[in-house]
């Protein structure tokens, strides 16, 4: 009968193993959805709240700017009404005035000034005899047709007076007895509100785009030169903009994948308070998501790796092992095979610069002739190239005089310290490497130069002096020093991370192994199985945590994990931690004690993982190294702190 009992109990075994694992792989999926669902929309609040921002800061700069042309407008205004009143327009005088406003508001174009009829009489750039005349503008017949000072702003248009695309601003002046006497104009350049949108931060694919009362295109950021949905007054925009425009609400936001250049984006928009314009501001996705894709990925990796893992933990040890030795046999090869291109890429680089050795001193780019007292005979065309002089404004000249007259830091280059000279007085060859030959517009040109006295009948008659330019060889030799700085950096980096993490994750991985081995051994008695798996779950939820840390890209990049605060069982972390290692002190027959403080609480602020994680390791560590005695943890409080310490004893 007991017989006929133990396959059954081994198939029970083998399908608590299935659901464990199906419900520990089911958990992390779940929880790595959640994760990143939250994430997602994390990323996708932060864009709305950039958009709203920019949209928010473009209105008050814009704002501040028509509010301060409107007051300007309307103190000229006052002035000319003043003057009316008086003895008629002063018109030398006004434009003293006009200019004085202009100066303390750089971005308006001018302040110019039509009379009842339409004609532009005061203004920076009026030509009374052009009969320039604003009678058909619509802002004109406006403020000739009502009363009130309400300040007037026009679509983008061609400046009749500016000649460039401007937005005006107008206010009315009148007679004394109230007749309308004309208006004021303030123009600013559609250049000024591109410069206040390009001060927006909205990635490399965003927008802003400042629109008029009608929808009308006022400028866009950044540029799109040759786009018709770049042209000045374009109407075209997304069903969802048009819709949120034609209902009127003074800001909102949208997401579309309409928009005129075929990029998805989050967007804002935003009526200015101070005038009849509106400015849209969108953020791409692809930027905004683009860190979060990276967490997908991250998360999916991580998540099959834990997969993968946990199919292989049901006794596949010595499987983990041959596939371990199959990895490092590929790796081996591999760096034996990069040893390879190593080797063969560096016998290519001798090559080649034995090559180019050999090509540099057959045909020098510079070269030149002096005789013995260093005067200049002969120089060819690639040394005037890179020298800056012509042939015939350097021969019969001093070599040293002319271009290396100095050293490289600009102090006074003694002719007796001069290393061309020197060689011709010894008659010896010289070739320097670390000077500079200063260009005709006086800027220093690092080469290398080689000096070849010219002997006759032991005596020196000369020498040819030939230079290359090594401004590209020096600057490449500081960038190879910059990479190779940046390399170790990253490669240190890296390894402090995976020696931090490879030992939290070892401990809860090696409870799982530990209690699934004890499990099977114990496969008939329920309750036995059952406490292991249980200490198996505990092991796993350990794990998950150092999992769910890894996952949070910003904490590895900090180099550390947060630490949780929160109430915490301590009874309960302590005996958790304890029966996770009491069967391998067991197994080595070490007395495992816990000695508790009759005044230690019951629960505690603190991190219930990171305490049961530095129980676990530290007790695991004691009876690892512990052949025989006992090992004791102490738990009491200490001027409302926590204290464990532990104790390894001899023999008992």
């Amino acid at each position: 009968m007991s017989n006929q009992n133990l396959p059954k109990s081994g198939a029970q075994i083998r399908s608590l193993l299935i659901v464990g694992l199906f419900c520990s792989n089911l958990l992390v999926f779940v929880l790595s959805v959640l994760s990143l669902a939250q994430s997602r929309e994390q990323y996708e609040q932060r864009a709305v709240t950039v958009t709203q921002t920019v949209a928010s800061a473009v209105d008050q700069t814009l704002s501040a700017s028509i509010q301060k042309v409107d007051l300007a407008l309307r103190t000229v205004a006052d002035e000319l009404e003043r003057q009316l009143a008086a003895e008629g327009v002063d018109e030398a005088a006004m434009m003293v005035f006009l200019a004085t406003h202009e100066r303390r508001l750089p971005e308006l174009e001018a302040i110019r000034v039509a009379n009842a009829d339409g004609l532009v009489i005061l203004g920076n750039g009026v030509v009374k005899a052009e009969g320039v005349s604003w009678a058909d503008r619509e802002y004109f017949q406006y403020h000739r047709d009502h009363a009130d000072h309400q300040l007037q702003v026009t679509k983008p248009r061609m400046g009749r007076v500016a000649k460039q695309y401007i937005v005006g601003f107008s206010q009315r002046y009148n007679y004394p007895d109230g007749r309308f006497a004309g208006l004021i104009s303030a123009p600013i350049a559609l250049s000024h509100f591109e410069k206040i949108l390009c001060g927006c931060d909205v990635g490399s694919h965003g927008t802003v785009v400042l629109r008029d009362a009608e929808y009308g295109q006022v400028a866009r950021f950044p540029a799109k030169p040759g786009q018709a949905f770049d042209q000045v007054g374009h109407k075209k925009i997304s069903r969802e903009l048009t819709e949120l425009l034609d209902s009127g609400v003074p800001a909102a936001t949208y997401h579309t994948t309409a928009t005129p250049d075929g990029v998805e984006r989050t967007l804002s928009l935003r009526r200015l308070a101070a005038g009849p314009m509106i400015v849209n501001v969108g953020v791409s996705s692809d930027d905004y998501l683009s860190n979060w894709r990276t967490e997908v990925f991250i998360t999916s990796a991580l998540a099959s790796g834990f997969l993968l893992l946990s199919l292989v933990l049901g006794g596949f040890l010595v499987r983990l092992l041959a596939e371990a030795e199959k990895r490092e046999a590929a790796l081996k090869l591999h760096h034996d095979h990069l040893e390879e291109l190593v080797q063969q890429r560096t016998a290519e680089l001798m090559a080649t610069e034995a090559r180019a050795s050999h090509i540099l001193e057959s045909s020098a780019d510079g070269l030149y002739g002096v005789d013995r007292n260093g005067v200049i005979t002969f120089i060819n065309p690639a040394a005037c190239a890179l020298l800056g002089y012509r042939a015939e404004e350097v021969i019969g000249r001093h070599g040293h005089a002319q271009f290396h007259h100095s050293k490289p830091d600009g102090s006074p280059y003694p002719l007796s310290d001069c290393p061309s000279h020197n060689a011709m007085r010894l008659g010896e060859r010289v070739r320097v490497d670390n000077e500079v030959y200063w260009h005709a517009d006086g800027h220093p040109v690092p080469v290398m130069y080689a000096i070849h006295p010219m002997v006759l009948e032991g005596n020196t008659t000369g020498a040819v002096i030939s230079f290359v330019d090594m401004s590209e060889q020096r600057a490449a030799a500081q960038a190879r020093e910059r990479a190779l700085s940046a390399a170790e950096s990253l490669a240190r980096v890296r390894s402090e991370f995976l020696a931090n993490m490879s030992h939290e994750i070892r401990t809860p991985l090696n409870g799982v192994l530990g209690f699934a081995q004890i499990g099977l051994r114990h496969h008939q008695n329920p309750e036995k199985a059952r406490s292991a798996f249980n200490k198996i779950v505990a092991s796993g939820a350990r794990l998950l945590g150092v999992i769910n840390d890894i996952l949070d890209f910003s904490k590895i990049e900090a180099g550390k994990l947060a630490i949780e605060q929160t109430e915490v069982n301590l009874i309960e972390v302590i005996e958790n931690a304890v029966e996770l290692v009491r069967d391998r002190a067991d197994a080595k027959q070490l007395v495992l004690r816990v000695d508790l403080a009759p005044d230690l609480p019951a629960n505690c602020s603190s991190d219930p993982l990171r305490i049961g994680q530095v129980l676990l390791n530290v007790l695991s560590n004691a009876v690892k190294f512990t052949e025989q005695g006992s090992v004791k943890l102490s738990v009491y409080l200490q001027q409302e702190e926590l204290v464990l310490p532990w104790w390894i004893a001899g023999l008992v």
